[in-house]
């Protein structure tokens, strides 16, 4: 369907108008409420916390040395690398 409004709205389109909705009918802001918690409780915060070990795990620190330091653009300190290591693993993840 090429007019369908869910492919032409964006993310935040969309949470304002289901605010909007939810404002204005008290069953549907229950059903919303519903189908959020619903989507939390599927969340394996278990998983979640055995990613983010692994992926602190798995940032070697003689490359977080070698990425950190003088560089001709400037100096990165090697808190800074590490947040940034760590960053990149975690987008790689998801």
């Amino acid at each position: 369907m090429k007019n369908d409004i869910f492919n032409k709205i964006t993310p935040e389109e969309a949470l304002g108008i289901l605010k909007c909705i939810s404002k204005t009918d008290n069953k549907i802001k229950r059903k919303i409420i519903d189908l959020a918690e619903d989507l939390f409780r599927n969340v394996n915060i278990e998983e979640i916390c055995e990613n983010v070990y692994y992926a602190l795990d798995g940032i070697g620190v003689h490359e977080l040395w070698d990425r950190s330091g003088a560089r001709s653009d400037g100096f990165t300190s090697p808190e800074d690398m590490a947040v940034e290591m760590f960053e990149e693993v975690m987008e790689k993840k998801m």
